[in-house]
């Protein structure tokens, strides 16, 4: 069994959640009068199913430094942390990469492995096709295209009998500090992501990664290849208990309120 950690089939199994950020850049300035240094608190509202029903949708928190009414998607709150100016650079660095708190965020990032947690197949297809171009006499020229890729349709034409085992796995950062400098590392793959959320506090919008496991199989047999044929190649997180527990949970001081 080869289990392959670099190929990347695709990222879209998530498509109601991940939808691309429309560039609508930083509104107004709100009104905001308090004399301290702090960070508003920004939500971002995302409908998980029905556009149309409310109680259907879920808020990603970020705190951003500054006094804009909105930050592309993010619309200000009057939520706020009091913060040094030591942490204004900590929160800028954050803001930069895009990040947010996982532990402020679970009922978000908890939706994401839900709609991540069926695994899928996919088949290896590999075949030639003929066409025919003009030269400059108008005399017909044959030409072969040669087409490959990945499917979901164990019947597509020029299937090779290589099968992939589909799986999403989760990732998260933390911040490093070393002779006065930070940067932002990020953690290994995780089947859960309540497993990393202690040392790496911070997530991306997409905290996803695919690995495949691939195997080969008689072509007469590709239409009948399962998961189970794989013998259960990776975990499965936890999703019968939502619930985050403080085990879970590490704040970096700057968000403890």
């Amino acid at each position: 069994m080869n289990i392959n950690n670099i190929r990347i089939i695709k990222q879209n199994l998530i498509p109601l959640l991940f939808v691309p950020i429309i560039l609508s850049g930083c509104g107004k300035k709100s009104d905001c009068t308090l004399p301290n240094r702090h960070v508003h608190l920004y939500k971002k509202t995302i409908s998980v199913n029905d556009p149309n029903n409310p109680n259907d949708d879920i808020a990603i928190n970020r705190y951003i430094y500054g006094e804009n009414l909105s930050d592309f998607d993010y619309k200000q709150t009057s939520d706020t942390i009091d913060i040094n100016k030591d942490d204004e650079k900590y929160i800028n660095l954050i803001a930069e990469k895009e990040l947010f708190l996982g532990s402020d965020n679970w009922n978000y990032l908890y939706d994401v492995m839900k709609k991540n947690s069926i695994d899928h197949l996919e088949y290896y297809y590999e075949y030639e096709e003929e066409y025919y171009e003009e030269d400059e006499d108008g005399n017909p020229i044959k030409k072969t295209i040669r087409n490959t890729g990945w499917s979901t349709d164990p019947y597509h034409i020029g299937n090779t009998g290589e099968v992939a085992y589909v799986h999403t796995m989760y990732f998260g950062y933390a911040i490093e500090e070393k002779n006065g400098k930070r940067k932002v590392i990020e953690s290994g793959l995780c089947e859960d992501i309540r497993e990393i959320l202690k040392n790496y506090p911070y997530f991306s919008e997409n905290p996803t990664k695919i690995r495949t496991v691939t195997l080969y199989f008689p072509e007469y047999r590709i239409p009948y290849v399962t998961l189970e044929d794989f013998g259960n190649p990776f975990g499965k997180p936890d999703l019968e208990h939502k619930e985050l527990d403080e085990e879970y949970i590490k704040k970096p001081k700057i968000f403890i309120k």
